[in-house]
């Protein structure tokens, strides 16, 4: 989940209800260029 988006909303990563992992936008970007598919919803 984007730390930014989450900041954005007001919203803190105790209040989601299942496990994520924090990253930056950078981070995000960097992780979906490395994939190969990405599916959104």
């Amino acid at each position: 989940v984007e730390r930014e988006a989450l900041e954005a909303r007001g919203i803190r990563e105790e209040q989601l209800l299942v496990p994520v992992q924090v990253v930056s936008a950078q981070e995000m970007t960097q992780l979906m260029e490395q994939q190969d598919v990405i599916v959104g919803f």
